[in-house]
């Protein structure tokens, strides 16, 4: 390989503690997030305290592929399409079509205009930056880092399976379907 890759996987995020419990849900993203890794020589780094900025910088790394644990369903042939996208880019992100209405709300709280659908990206996992891209002191989430001003960012199509889980109720939602699932398999 020839730069020096890291993989981290972030759980940081209200929702972390609940996932960990699901752990079959927290091995799936691991389990990929592994496979990706040591098909491509790399090490896993696991961030659960909510500072990943601060690890990015100690990490001894020149790209960083940065998993959002809260999308267990990300495989690791995605990650590698992504960091195969980054070529000449600075980032690259795996993103996915709107397919809901997507509406504007007014300062009143009244829904006003349909915003158009293909003007638009959902931001999925992973995101791959190179470690010289990434704006240190800039506004970080809670599973992204900022690029550096005028820096290119690349996307690539995501899975439909990289859905991000929210809040607990989704948690059990996926949770039930993987199991509906696991049994059409047996």
């Amino acid at each position: 390989m020839p730069h020096k890759l890291s993989v981290i996987l972030n759980v940081d995020s209200d929702l972390a503690d609940q996932l960990l419990e699901g752990i079959s849900l927290f091995d799936r993203s691991l389990s990929e997030a592994t496979q990706f890794a040591t098909n491509n020589g790399a090490d896993v780094v696991i961030v659960k305290d909510g500072k990943l900025e601060e690890h990015l910088q100690k990490i001894d790394a020149e790209i960083f592929v940065i998993h959002d644990a809260l999308r267990p369903l990300v495989t690791a042939a995605q990650m590698q399409r992504t960091l195969e996208a980054l070529g000449n880019c600075h980032a690259a992100r795996a993103t996915m079509a709107f397919t809901e209405t997507i509406k504007s709300v007014g300062k009143d709280g009244r829904l006003e205009a349909t915003i158009d659908r293909d003007s638009v990206r959902r931001i999925s996992s992973p995101e791959v930056i190179r470690k010289a891209a990434i704006n240190f002191g800039g506004k970080v989430s809670t599973w992204s880092v900022p690029l550096i001003n005028g820096y290119e960012s690349c996307e690539v199509e995501s899975d439909a399976q990289g859905i991000r889980i929210n809040n607990l109720a989704e948690l059990k939602v996926l949770e039930a379907l993987l199991q509906v699932a696991d049994l059409a398999h047996k």
